[in-house]
Formats: structure tokens, sequence, C-alpha cells
């Protein structure tokens, strides 16, 4: 019989796997554990590097996606405060950066 999963090992098990879908894109992915900053994972893909999921296209330029992972519905205005956020506003220019809900 399977254990009873708490709301935070639902919520870890969700970032994990969407962790590992970034790493088969290319991206290197850090996850903040706990739910300490405001995206629980940074995926960062280098510049320069072929579209792994289209090797005909032109190399990417480098690209950060700052992710918040909800198991539950997510609301516009929570998206819009993250798209504002000062993390991303401090790569903007150097790479291509998104915020995404996953």
């Amino acid at each position: 019989m399977r254990p009873h999963w708490t709301p935070y090992e639902i919520g870890r098990q969700w970032e994990y796997a969407v962790k590992e879908k970034y790493e088969k894109l290319g991206y290197s992915v850090m996850r903040s554990s706990g739910s300490h900053g405001k995206f629980d994972l940074i995926c960062v893909r280098p510049q320069k590097i072929t579209d792994i999921t289209d090797p005909t296209k032109p190399p990417l330029d480098g690209h950060i996606i700052l992710v918040q992972c909800k198991t539950g519905k997510s609301k516009r205005l929570e998206l819009n405060k993250l798209r504002d956020s000062p993390l991303k506003a401090q790569f903007e220019g150097i790479y291509r950066v998104t915020v995404s809900f996953e």
C-alpha cells in the first residue's frame, strides 16, 4: 500500500519531473529546495549550442528560464509579479529570459 504523500512531497516530485524535462532539452537546472526563492527552478542553456530537438535549426543563443512549479491552478497576478522579478531584469540583454509556470 502506497503511503499518503504530503503536499510538500507532491510538489517536490513535480519539481523533479520539470527539472528532468529541461535537462533533456540541454539546460543546466538548479533547484531551490524548500521554496526559499520566488522560483523553484532556474534553467540555463549556454550560448551557441544546437537545438537538440531539431539539429537542422541554427544554433540557439543563451536562454534562461525561471520556473515556478505549481500543482494547483495558477493566478495571472502571480505570474505577472514573477515576470517583473529583479532576477529576470538582471539577465535580460545578456540572455533571453523567460518566466514560466509548470
